[in-house]
């Protein structure tokens, strides 16, 4: 499939650059679960008050996959990867808007604070980086049928 080839030089055609956005962002994610996501003057909440155990989890999985992608490239790591971090980003989205169950034990304002903000923003770009992706190895592969199909 001749229409199929990768350039070196095209971001979104690297498979290695897909998976170290991947890598930084779980780990980022990682960083950020236990980190405060209420401020306050050390004694904020933190994530490991709310759904930061479950982030820190996703985020183990996700870059346990996106390692394992640097060394052996598959699809599957990709998608396992960005999925686990899709469902960080939704987790961080909804405490992002709800406070997720911690306002009340704030003693301050419901403001995000810095681990809240780096948990939700490296999910959501590192899940716009893989639909990105995705989206133009689906066209790459769309249009290297069409060009290829003898009628």
């Amino acid at each position: 499939m001749e229409g199929a080839t990768r350039s070196g030089g095209d971001f979104l055609n690297d498979r290695p650059i897909l998976a170290v956005v991947l890598t930084v962002a779980a780990g980022l994610v990682l960083l950020g679960s236990p980190g405060p996501w209420l401020p306050g003057i050390l004694s904020g909440p933190t994530g490991m008050d709310g759904d930061g155990e479950i982030t820190l989890a996703l985020g183990g999985f996700a870059l346990l996959l996106a390692l394992t992608n640097l060394k052996r490239p598959s699809t599957w790591f990709d998608v396992g990867a960005a999925t686990a971090l899709a469902a960080v980003a939704s987790i961080g989205l909804h405490s992002w808007l709800t406070g997720g169950g911690l306002i009340e034990a704030a003693t301050t304002t419901a403001d995000p604070g810095w681990g809240l903000g780096l948990v939700t923003v490296a999910a959501l770009l590192a899940v716009a980086v893989s639909l990105a992706w995705g989206g133009r190895e689906a066209w790459v592969h769309a249009t290297a049928r069409i060009r290829n199909d003898p009628d």
